[in-house]
């Protein structure tokens, strides 16, 4: 039903298993066919369909969660507006939104969107054309079955007064037979009254059947008779066509819409997120400013400990230099020192060597004069 109604449609894949995934191709339009519906979805390659689902939104799936056994077949566009490259980065897009809507926003309306930028569903089109169209079709069928209907009534009532009319004619009869002898005359209205009673008997179930034959022949003029068909067939392809008319337009306007508010929210992103890079860049200049604030702090701090490490090392270095300078003026002084006490001992030992020399001159003196 909807494949015959689709125009844009330049060829199905025939195969009776349907198309396989080694025969796909990203940017592919796929339709999986379920019992009474067909399933929309875009095929983005590696066993992957991006598809609009009732519970989960628009989400990628693998293709045998897609398939779920059914027929697969591949939709294909003559009036794609986008490369294949760009139908997935378009269906990619879209993935984690959760609007479905059956009739104005549903997996086939995604898949065309995709493909074509107009968000269209032929078989919710097919399905809203079918059911105006019935429903006309239905309300002239009642039409001609309510004119036969009376038609029928109005038989039934001219029987109902025939009858009645009987009933007189039976009852005049009797009386003109009054002046023979009142048997005849109780026999005559007796016999009047029974044919009557009899004929009505009778124009009841013909009524009734006659209004039956007229419901059936206004059916069967509703079905059979070429002008009546004519109508029908008229009025339904200007009901058809005036669903059309009312269903693109309806579906132009929620395109539309739906366009703009896409537009206005994307601009709406892009304003956020021109704003968040702008916040990301003054937090980051900021940070940048205190971090070069902090290295300068932290080079002056080095620079500050550097200068005094190296004070203390020029002071140890004075110290040590001083204390060299004190030991060697030390050194010199135990060194004149030493030789001062050795010059005096040696004075002290000359003198004494001296002395005894003396003494010794003066006993041996002493003792050459004792034994002259």
């Amino acid at each position: 039903m909807i494949s015959t109604a689709i125009t844009t449609v330049s060829d199905w894949l025939d195969s009776s298993d349907g198309a396989s995934v080694d025969e796909l191709t990203p940017g592919m339009h796929v339709v999986a066919h379920r019992i009474g519906y067909q399933h929309h979805g875009i095929y983005i390659g590696d066993g992957q369909v991006v598809a609009y689902l009732l519970d989960t939104g628009v989400t990628v799936c693998s293709w045998s969660t897609f398939a779920d056994g059914d027929k697969v077949t591949v939709y294909e566009h003559d009036d794609a507006l986008y490369s294949a490259d760009e139908i997935v980065d378009r269906a990619l897009d879209r993935v984690g939104e959760d609007d479905y809507n059956l009739v104005f926003n549903n997996c086939e309306h995604f898949a065309n969107w995709c493909i074509t930028g107009q968000a269209k569903s032929y078989q919710v089109r097919e399905v809203a054309i079918e059911t105006t169209a019935l429903a006309a079709v239905a309300a002239l069928a009642l039409h001609h079955a309510q004119t036969s209907v009376r038609v029928g009534s109005a038989a039934f009532s001219a029987v109902r007064a025939l009858t009645a009319a009987s009933a007189v004619g039976g009852g005049v009869a009797a009386s003109a037979g009054a002046g023979a002898t009142a048997t005849a005359t109780t026999a005559g209205a007796a016999s009047g009254a029974a044919a009557a009673t009899g004929l009505a008997a009778v124009a009841v179930p013909v009524a009734a059947a006659a209004a039956t034959v007229a419901v059936g022949v206004g059916l069967y003029k509703v079905l059979s008779d070429d002008e009546v068909r004519d109508s029908i067939s008229d009025a339904f392809d200007t009901v058809t066509g005036a669903a059309s008319e009312a269903f693109d337009s309806v579906s132009s306007v929620a395109s539309e819409s739906y366009d703009i508010i896409s537009d206005t929210a994307s601009e709406i992103g892009d304003e956020f997120s021109a704003l968040a890079s702008d916040i990301a860049d003054s937090v980051s200049e900021t940070a940048s400013d205190v971090i070069d604030s902090v290295g300068d702090t932290a080079s002056d701090v080095l620079d500050s400990v550097g200068d005094l490490a190296s004070s203390a090392v020029d002071t140890v270095g004075d110290i040590a230099s001083g204390a060299a300078d004190l030991a060697s003026d030390a050194v010199d002084t135990v060194g004149d020192l030493a030789s001062d006490a050795y010059d005096t001992v040696s004075d002290l030992a000359s003198d004494a060597c001296d002395t005894v020399s003396d003494i010794a001159d003066s006993v041996g003196d002493f003792f050459s004069g004792l034994f002259k």
